[in-house]
């Protein structure tokens, strides 16, 4: 807290006049003029005690921060968030978004895989059923959970009721489980082959490389 002093006020003509009085006058300090004057981060938004009407509330933040010796980066608050959070300058603030997506449906049908153990196999037919379009959020919210391997094997009983449903008769995949079968004791059968010539070939080269190599002497 600054305080100001009051100072006697003396006639021109003589020092010692009855007339004269003592007047006290204000002297406004000017901060500026003190060098050595620092506050504290407690003090930082202090104000001054001085006689002065006419300082305005932003001339007064002026001179603290002259005072202060530049310590507050912003006047106000509002402007240091403003500063502190806004974006840089030249920044690509574009984002990734999603628009819908297209599902479609396509029917169950007879198949012809052999790798199947037992029962008639399923495909994926040709013609499409139906068509359904949502959005990438609905779909992730509505979609079921991740099967595992063994919930992706379908029983016989439900593959033969399945197709049942989608009109096929009993004697139509009855006739794909016998073609079925037949490839399959071909290609067991065609791969005892090649087993049994493979092993052939290589013990056949193994017994040739252990016998002694005859050598011929030319005699004068």
């Amino acid at each position: 807290m600054l305080r100001v002093a009051s100072t006697p006020v003396l006639c021109e003509s003589h020092s010692d006049c009855k007339g004269c009085h003592e007047q006290p006058t204000k002297r406004s300090i000017s901060l500026l003029k003190l060098p050595k004057l620092r506050l504290g981060r407690r003090k930082s938004s202090a104000t001054f005690d001085l006689d002065h009407d006419e300082c305005s509330s932003n001339r007064s933040m002026e001179v603290v921060e002259r005072v202060v010796g530049g310590c507050l980066k912003f006047p106000t608050q509002a402007m240091s968030v403003a500063e502190t959070y806004a974006p840089p300058v030249g920044l690509d603030t574009r984002a990734v978004s999603f628009g819908s997506m297209e599902v479609l449906i396509f029917p169950l049908t007879l198949g012809d895989n052999p790798a199947v153990s037992v029962g008639p196999p399923l495909a994926m037919g040709n013609e499409l059923h139906a068509r359904l379009q949502l959005s990438v959020e609905q779909y992730e919210l509505t979609r079921p959970a991740r099967r595992t391997k063994p919930e992706l094997a379908v029983p016989k009983a439900i593959r033969e009721d399945w197709l049942r449903d989608e009109g096929f008769a009993r004697s139509q995949w009855r006739q794909m489980e016998d073609e079925l079968l037949a490839i399959k004791k071909s290609r067991k059968a065609s791969s005892k082959g090649c087993t049994s010539e493979f092993f052939l070939r290589l013990f056949g080269t193994a017994s040739s490389s252990r016998r002694p190599k005859r050598t011929s002497v030319l005699r004068k």
